[in-house]
């Protein structure tokens, strides 16, 4: 039996809504609900009740569960990551609806094998991209991590998931991409959409040359900016009303763009006041819902790719490493500009266009002594 679903609804104001589905042949509406959260719990009640009749703990009433429970351990900043990873990876597989004794490690490793070509999405838009390596391995990790608390709570003898590994793939990207230069330029450049607001140019152009997670975008406010003096910089210190992710502050160098930007758009503000630079209507901070306006300023500029708005991020890390517009950065700077706890995580962008840091460590003296060796040796 079909375990059921929770669909995002994606509203004209950017905003989601949530409906519960009942599983195949119960295959109703259970509902439209403020966050995935509320649905969920309908959607595993009713799930609960069907299999009552003696069919044993399901996977997919033992992960909320466990997820309370991680979640009352005080893991809450990990718990909502991975609640909805459950939700969009985990809760979506065939065995979801099967008692935790009846999966195998067989199942576990079609699974896995059918993450590896499942597409890409954001905002409910398909990337035309599979998801990337660190998804799959992401959501088998959580997987694997339930099942062996399962083992231990006495609910199951062994864990299915313990010798299934994760493919390698060949892969540079790894499921990200980056706004090119001509990209960036039709971008800020488009006319502003039907329905736009003033504010989604500024917020797209300080994403792209400060590389700001969205969270920090949004949690930004006049008093974390330093736009005169010789260090203009921003001061990073908050995921919208949360601390930033790992709880560490950073100060992030303005370009001369980025001062443009911000200068512009305090003018425009001029007289409204409030703190954030980026407040909704209300004067509240954004939620998650900004994919929609985002894909209307794509399209405006002619951009057909899947480029998603967190890519405005990795389009900032790039080219701070290809040198578009300033001197080029070590990757140990480009890693304390975006706030990477593991240079490992920054290295990625090195695979993009690896010609451009061998021409920085190049520079003119060493290619005029390398065509001097060449004309002895020679």
């Amino acid at each position: 039996m079909n375990r059921g679903s929770v669909d995002p609804i994606y509203r004209p104001d950017g905003t989601i809504a949530w409906r519960a589905r009942g599983p195949r042949p119960e295959r109703k509406s259970l509902g439209i609900y403020a966050t995935p959260e509320e649905a969920e719990r309908v959607l595993l009640g009713v799930v609960e009740i069907l299999h009552a009749a003696g069919r044993g703990l399901t996977l997919a009433v033992w992960g909320v569960r466990w997820l309370d429970a991680r979640e009352r351990g005080g893991l809450h900043r990990a718990t909502k990551k991975d609640r909805n990873r459950w939700r969009v990876h985990v809760a979506t597989a065939d065995f979801a609806s099967w008692p935790l004794k009846r999966i195998t490690a067989r199942d576990v490793r079609v699974w896995v094998r059918a993450l590896m070509k499942k597409e890409a999405q954001h905002g409910g838009e398909g990337l035309g991209r599979p998801i990337s390596r660190r998804t799959v391995v992401g959501a088998y990790n959580l997987l694997r991590r339930a099942l062996a608390d399962a083992v231990e709570d006495g609910k199951l003898g062994t864990n299915p998931a313990k010798e299934v590994a994760v493919p390698k793939v060949a892969t540079d990207k790894d499921g990200w991409t980056y706004l090119t230069v001509a990209e960036i330029a039709a971008l800020l450049a488009a006319p502003r959409p039907p329905r736009a607001k003033p504010e989604h140019r500024a917020a797209i152009a300080l994403a792209i040359y400060t590389g700001l997670r969205p969270g920090e975008l949004w949690g930004l406010r006049w008093g974390d900016v330093t736009l005169d003096g010789e260090r203009p910089e921003l001061h990073v210190c908050r995921n919208r009303r949360l601390p930033t992710k790992g709880g560490r502050p950073r100060y992030v160098p303005l370009l001369p763009a980025a001062v443009e930007v911000l200068k512009a758009w305090k003018r425009e503000r001029s007289g409204i006041g409030g703190a954030l630079v980026f407040p909704r209507s209300d004067g509240g901070c954004h939620g998650e819902g900004y994919d929609a306006a985002w894909r209307s300023w794509r399209a405006a500029a002619g951009i057909e790719r899947g480029v998603v708005f967190y890519d405005c991020r990795h389009t900032c890390a790039t080219h701070l490493l290809m040198g578009t517009w300033a001197p080029r950065l070590r990757l140990e700077d480009v890693s304390a500009w975006l706030g990477h706890q593991d240079l490992k995580t920054t290295q990625r962008y090195a695979r993009v266009a690896p010609g451009s840091l061998y021409d920085a460590i190049r520079g003119p003296k060493l290619t005029q002594r390398h065509s001097a060796l060449h004309e002895v040796t020679t």
